[in-house]
């Protein structure tokens, strides 16, 4: 019988510990949600460009208006991205920066009214990171792998 309550007790302990360790875990997930929550509100409340007209705007068509204001956000994001370090997953980091890329189209279809009526006007394609980006493909140069290197010396 002394056998059977000491084995009673030791289990009795560790569902103790185990719910202890529990809690502990439920406490550092909402901590962590607590702190991601508070990461995607400073990066939304710290967008303060102030949208103007270029210089000579005047004939400027939509994309091109488009793309000037893009590359203003696109700086602003670079400067403004660490505030997003901690938010996990990806799939959310993304899902706020296309929100910002949404107030920012808003932002510069308010600045220029009479175009938003425009069939021309594409809106800006959700924000993936990818070279077209700004609607306008980027060159950027393959890098040449060892089988092309290998075939470039053996022609030449």
């Amino acid at each position: 019988m002394k056998l059977y309550l000491q084995e009673r007790a030791e289990q009795l302990e560790t569902a103790a510990e185990f719910a202890r360790t529990q809690d502990r875990a439920a406490a550092a997930v909402e901590t962590k949600k607590a702190r991601q929550a508070e990461q995607i509100k400073r990066y939304g409340e710290a967008y303060n460009l102030v949208l103007t007209p270029p210089a000579g705007g005047a004939g400027m068509m939509r994309h091109e208006l488009w793309k000037y204001h893009f590359h203003a956000f696109m700086a602003w994001e670079i400067n403004h991205d660490h505030l997003l370090d901690a938010v996990r997953p990806w799939s959310e980091r993304q899902r706020v920066r296309n929100e910002d890329v949404e107030k920012h189209r808003a932002a510069v279809e308010a600045l220029y009214p009479n175009l938003t009526a425009s069939p021309q006007f594409s809106a800006p394609p959700a924000h993936t990171g990818h070279p077209t980006e700004a609607g306008v493909l980027l060159e950027i140069p393959a890098c040449p792998t060892h089988r092309d290197q290998r075939r470039a010396s053996e022609h030449g």
